[in-house]
C-alpha cells in the first residue's frame, strides 16, 4: 500500500532540494538561461516580437481590431522559422526536463553536465506525444461541441467549458507523474502512471496547483523587478514590454533580462518536477528497496 504524501510539503519540496544539490541547482539555471536567451533570440528572429507589438498597438482602439489588421499583423511572423524553433525547443525541452527528472527521482548525472538524449528521452517524448494528443483531442470535441451547444443554448456552452476544465484538472491528477514514472521504468506508460496516481488524486492535484500558484507568483515578480532595473538598457522596447525586433534584442538589457528571467523559469520546471519526485519517494519509502528503483 502506498504511504501518503503531504501536497503542501511537496508543493514546496523545491527549497530542501536546492538545499541539497546547489551546484547541481545553479548549473541547471545556467543551462535555463542559456536556452530563455537563444529562444527569445530565435523567436525575435521570427517576427514574434514585432507581432506583439502590432497587436498591442491596434488593440489600443476603442473599437476591436478588424480581422484585416489581425492578419497583417500575423503576416508580421515567419512560420518557417516559427515552425524549426518548435522544434528545436521541444527536443531542448525534453533534454532539460530529463536532466531534471533523473537528479530528483534517481539522483543520476549522466551525458554532458546531465544533458544527455537516451533512451529516457525518447520514451519522455513518446509520453509527451501521447498527452498532447488527449488534449487536443479533448480541446477540439469541446470546441465542436461547445460550438453547436452554443446555437441552442449559452449555458450548454458553459457546461462544455466547466467539463474541459474539470478534464484538465483530470489530467493533472491522472498524468501529472508521468515523467517521474517514464524516468523509472524507463518507458512510458500513461496507464501505470494513472494506476499509481488513482489513490491520492487531490493530493496529486492540490500539490501542483500549489507549486504552480507560488513559482507563478515569484516569477512575475521576478520579471517585474528585472523589467524595471534593466529598462533603461534594454534600448528601443515597444508598448508591448518586448524589444520591437531583432536589432532590439542585441542591446546589454535584452540579453540580461531574457537570460535571468530564462533562469528563474528553470527553478520554476525544477520546483514542478521535485513535487512529482518528493511525492515518489513519499509513496515508496515503505516498500523494499529491491522494489523502489530510487533507492537502488
Amino acid at each position: 500500500m502506498q504511504a501518503k504524501f503531504s501536497p503542501s510539503d511537496a508543493a514546496v519540496s523545491i527549497f530542501g532540494f536546492i538545499k541539497a544539490n546547489p551546484r547541481f541547482t545553479y548549473r541547471y539555471m545556467a543551462i535555463s538561461a542559456v536556452v530563455g536567451l537563444l529562444s527569445a533570440f530565435a523567436l525575435a528572429a521570427a517576427g514574434l516580437f514585432e507581432f506583439l507589438e502590432r497587436l498591442t498597438e491596434i488593440s489600443k482602439g476603442s473599437s476591436p481590431p478588424s480581422s484585416s489588421e489581425i492578419m497583417a499583423a500575423l503576416n508580421m511572423i515567419k512560420l518557417p522559422q516559427l515552425a524549426i524553433f518548435t522544434v528545436i525547443s521541444t527536443i531542448v525541452t525534453i533534454a532539460i526536463l530529463g536532466m531534471a527528472l533523473r537528479k530528483t527521482v534517481l539522483n543520476k548525472e549522466i551525458g554532458f553536465y546531465g544533458l544527455n538524449w537516451g533512451k529516457d528521452e525518447n520514451q519522455l517524448g513518446i509520453a509527451m506525444l501521447q498527452l498532447a494528443a488527449i488534449w487536443f483531442a479533448a480541446y477540439f470535441l469541446v470546441l465542436l461541441l461547445g460550438t453547436l451547444a452554443a446555437m441552442v443554448s449559452v449555458f450548454l456552452a458553459v457546461l462544455f467549458l466547466v467539463a474541459f476544465v474539470l478534464f484538465m484538472v483530470f489530467l493533472l491528477g491522472r498524468f501529472g507523474m508521468f515523467g517521474v514514472y517514464t524516468i523509472v521504468n524507463q518507458k512510458a506508460s500513461l496507464a501505470q502512471t494513472a494506476r499509481e496516481t488513482k489513490e491520492q488524486f487531490w493530493s496529486f492535484v492540490g500539490a501542483f496547483i500549489l507549486a504552480w500558484v507560488i513559482c507563478y507568483i515569484a516569477l512575475m515578480v521576478v520579471q517585474a523587478l528585472t523589467g524595471l532595473a534593466l529598462r533603461p538598457l534594454m534600448g528601443d522596447v515597444g508598448a508591448s514590454g518586448y524589444p520591437t525586433n531583432f536589432k532590439g534584442m542585441l542591446s546589454i538589457g535584452a540579453i540580461l533580462y531574457f537570460a535571468l528571467n530564462g533562469a528563474f523559469a528553470g527553478v520554476f520546471q525544477l520546483a514542478l518536477v521535485c513535487v512529482g519526485a518528493f511525492a515518489y519517494h513519499k509513496m515508496n519509502e515503505a516498500l523494499p528497496a529491491t522494489i523502489n528503483p530510487a533507492t537502488n
